[in-house]
């Protein structure tokens, strides 16, 4: 069985990372790993939680549709 088309298999997301390089990440747990680049990994911010964005932009993106439906960020609290 094929499972229905969504917008991952159409190439319609994004992925937002956002560093900070004057400290890493608190959030991150001690053994802490990452496909991404280890030098910008661990400054990764949860773009959501700060004030990287205005409101109106923040609310904005929070309405897009998550990736493969994962709500849930290494890097963020929530």
């Amino acid at each position: 069985m094929i499972a229905p088309a969504g917008p991952d298999s159409f190439g319609t997301f994004m992925d937002l990372g956002i560093v900070d390089l004057r400290s890493k990440n608190a959030k991150l747990a001690a053994g802490f790993t990452s496909n991404a680049d280890t030098r910008y990994s661990m400054y990764s911010v949860c773009w959501y939680e700060g004030n990287v964005f205005s409101e109106a932009d923040r609310t904005a993106a929070q309405k897009l549709p998550y990736s493969n439906g994962e709500a849930t960020s290494d890097y963020c609290q929530k």
